[in-house]
């Protein structure tokens, strides 16, 4: 059904690359699963190496909702710095044996940034007054999904890294319990991006010009 929907919307990229991004947490979940269910040294490494890829995938989403060219320099460069950052922690052996938590919180603090930098040029550039609501555009849905999650796990993230999240505990539950209802939410926004319409030309309704800042 999902991949229904998203076929429905083929020419949004917005939604293309959310689903790709749901995707990659899918299988995170599903691989470290196994892995540790097998008691697999690899498990931290998997979801360490997801994080990379998922960070990958968010910055080709946002690249393609911000217009400003140099939101965009920013938007490169600090994606590539924290790609390097998290490289770098993988090959000197700090995120090789359990899974570090703190690096999807600096993801979450980029996400929460680039999603202001677009909701600022949403509502500050508009190219004409034929949409006047932000929340016709597939973009809006996708982003304030991300927006919410990230903001709402943020310290969730910080909190787990120095708790041992053993399944029954005390900490797993009330982890699981919390994120669980941002993914809930997440969840629930892409699928009004998916009933959300898009123009014949298949760009965002709502577009907005490309400034030089």
């Amino acid at each position: 059904m999902i991949l229904f929907f998203f076929r429905r919307q083929k020419k949004n990229k917005e939604l293309k690359f959310a689903f790709i991004c749901q995707v990659t947490s899918f299988l995170s979940d599903i691989i470290s699963s196994i892995l540790r269910t097998s008691n697999s040294s690899y498990s931290g490494l998997s979801l360490n190496l997801f994080t990379i890829v998922a960070l990958v995938v968010l910055f080709y989403l946002y690249n393609n909702v911000l217009q400003g060219s140099r939101t965009k320099k920013t938007l490169l460069v600090s994606t590539i710095g924290l790609a390097l950052y998290f490289i770098i922690q993988l090959f000197t052996g700090h995120n090789s044996g359990s899974f570090n938590s703190m690096n999807v919180a600096l993801i979450a603090i980029l996400v929460i940034i680039w999603s202001i930098l677009f909701f600022y040029e949403q509502l500050t550039k508009p190219t004409d007054n034929s949409q006047l609501f932000l929340y016709s555009s597939p973009a809006f849905w996708v982003v304030s999904s991300y927006f919410i999650y990230f903001a709402g796990t943020f310290f969730l993230f910080i909190y787990s890294q120095n708790k041992v999240l053993e399944k029954g505990s005390e900490a797993y539950i009330q982890y699981s319990l919390i994120n669980g209802v941002f993914v809930i939410i997440k969840n629930t926004l892409l699928s009004v991006a998916m009933f959300t319409k898009v123009d014949n030309s298949g760009k965002l309704t709502g577009k907005y010009r490309s400034q030089p800042y």
